[in-house]
């Protein structure tokens, strides 16, 4: 289904699925509102920091020039 994904693309996948996982674990109550909260908001700042990155580096988001290890 992600045959061909940007670095950036992979990352808010991993973002989603850490997500899920976090949520799923504060709705079966094995982790406070607060943590879970807490634990997203650091993955978030972890992506927007990627991404700020990547605008730094000129590196714009060019889906004809995948690169070949997708």
């Amino acid at each position: 289904m992600y045959s061909k994904q940007t670095d950036f693309e992979q990352k808010l996948i991993d973002f989603g699925t850490k997500v899920e996982y976090i949520v799923a674990a504060e709705m079966a109550g094995k982790k406070n509102a607060n943590d879970a909260y807490k634990e997203i908001k650091s993955l978030f700042e972890e992506i927007k920091k990627f991404r700020k990155q990547e605008k730094k580096q000129d590196n714009p988001l060019d889906y004809d020039n995948i690169p070949t290890r997708y």
